[in-house]
């Protein structure tokens, strides 16, 4: 929930298990336990956010990277390329497909 609030945030293992109130060992082992690990998680909560404002709100590729948490307009696409299997401009609301990314 944490993550899912402010996905853009410098987050750290460290961060998230305080503010749970566990050790960071903790949290790495229950993730663990779920077949998952802190980056993973924190990977998945930043595309979900991209690829939600993509394709409800429209906004432009840059926007949707930013929001992310990504300052690099080339690693988001690529890393969203990896997790989708397409561009993220591909995904942009149709009613906004006017507007650059």
């Amino acid at each position: 929930m944490l993550l899912h609030a402010a996905p853009a945030r410098p987050w750290s293992a460290a961060t998230v298990a305080r503010q749970l109130c566990i050790s960071e060992p903790t949290l790495r082992r229950n993730l663990r336990q779920e077949g998952s690990g802190f980056r993973q998680v924190l990977a998945e909560e930043r595309m979900l956010l991209a690829r939600r404002l993509l394709t409800e709100s429209g906004c432009s590729v840059t926007e949707a990277a930013l929001a992310g948490g990504y300052s690099s307009l080339s690693h988001f696409t690529k890393r969203f390329f990896l997790l989708y299997g397409q561009l993220p401009s591909a995904l942009r609301a149709p009613a906004f497909e006017g507007r650059t990314s």
